[in-house]
């Protein structure tokens, strides 16, 4: 059982660990807190890359790049990825098309490094909002449901943190955020880190969630090492 659930949502770059969160679980476990952390950005990319091919994706480079994916994911894993930069290049570039033909079917511009929404900024709170508000429509929407309530059922957590660092993790994090409302209304939800942070120090943020009162319970900007314990 754990009392805090921290969730990392996609997307950013899956070779560089959310060392953040590490840092934080640690500190709360040192106080005796008991926290489960899971990686929802690695998860969710490698869940998109092994969906089948969407119809329409016929070309012959979105044929070989599908054709390809459990491939090119072990050859990125493996020391045998950086012998060779074509190879490397290429692998990259197959995972790419791969999430980018996913992508577009749900009116999103994704990629190994980022993640930007087709019909509306994300710099709008009211654009967030919609997209929690039909989070079952998010194309990382059934990760979340086949991972989340087990999850949840087992460590029964009393607060979920979703670290929000990046612009390209907007969209997954207002959709999770939905996600977790609907289907855990009895535990509380906050946002924090990078992206949290800048948006808590604009001179006209209101106190508490602001604009997503009724959606996440708060946001803590900073280290979390002091508002969580």
């Amino acid at each position: 059982m754990a009392e805090i659930l921290l969730l990392y949502p996609p997307v950013s770059r899956p070779c560089e660990a959310p060392a953040a969160g590490a840092l934080l679980k640690a500190h709360l476990q040192g106080c005796g807190i008991s926290v489960r952390a899971v990686d929802l950005n690695l998860a969710g990319l490698a869940y998109l890359c092994r969906r089948p091919r969407p119809l329409g994706a016929d070309d012959v480079w979105s044929r070989r790049a599908f054709r390809q994916v459990e491939k090119n994911l072990a050859w990125l894993r493996g020391p045998d990825g950086f012998a060779s930069f074509a190879r490397y290049r290429r692998a990259l570039f197959d995972l790419n098309r791969v999430l980018a033909e996913h992508g577009r079917r749900s009116a999103l511009q994704l990629s190994l490094v980022d993640c930007r929404a087709e019909g509306g900024s994300l710099l709008s709170s009211a654009n967030l909002l919609r997209l929690a508000e039909n989070f079952s429509h998010h194309l990382f929407a059934p990760l979340f449901a086949e991972i989340l309530p087990p999850l949840v059922e087992r460590e029964t957590p009393a607060w979920i943190g979703i670290s929000l660092n990046y612009l390209s993790q907007a969209a997954s994090a207002l959709a999770l955020a939905g996600f977790c409302r609907q289907h855990f209304p009895g535990v509380k939800i906050v946002f924090g880190g990078g992206l949290v942070t800048s948006w808590r120090a604009r001179p006209d943020w209101r106190e508490g969630p602001g604009p997503f009162a009724g959606l996440i319970d708060d946001l803590l900007p900073g280290p979390g090492e002091g508002p969580l314990t």
